[in-house]
């Protein structure tokens, strides 16, 4: 699962880098460099670079931008997105993004394993 949103069949590469555009648009307004933005989310700046070029983006990693620029998750997703998404699903990865770093990534696994289940 480390590329999810990589291999989402809704999700190609003008999309991504729509995802990249807005995490883009939010560290420059909060007036962060990449390196900052990398600091706040525990990585590296390039890993911040290759986000914002629609490289390499997982759920993992949505869930920490989504954090550090306090939105939700939808916030970082393609306009086009916004009215398909579930409620039900954005209300449970919005309190997921509220838990412990430590229990987001117990769940990540929960959730990889049962994608692996069903595939």
């Amino acid at each position: 699962m480390e590329q999810w949103l990589d291999k989402t069949p809704l999700l190609g590469g003008n999309e991504l880098r729509e995802i990249g555009n807005l995490i883009c648009e939010k560290r420059k307004a909060h007036g962060w460099s990449q390196n900052d933005l990398a600091g706040y989310i525990g990585s590296d700046y390039r890993v911040v670079s290759r986000h914002e070029n629609g490289h390499g983006m997982n759920l993992e990693s949505l869930l920490r931008y989504s954090k550090v620029f306090d939105c939700p998750i939808v916030a970082l997703l393609p306009a086009k997105f916004h009215q398909t998404i579930s409620a039900q699903l954005l209300d449970v990865l919005a309190r997921v993004a509220l838990l412990p770093e430590e229990k987001q990534n117990k769940i990540a696994a929960m959730i990889r394993a049962a994608i692996d289940l069903a595939a």
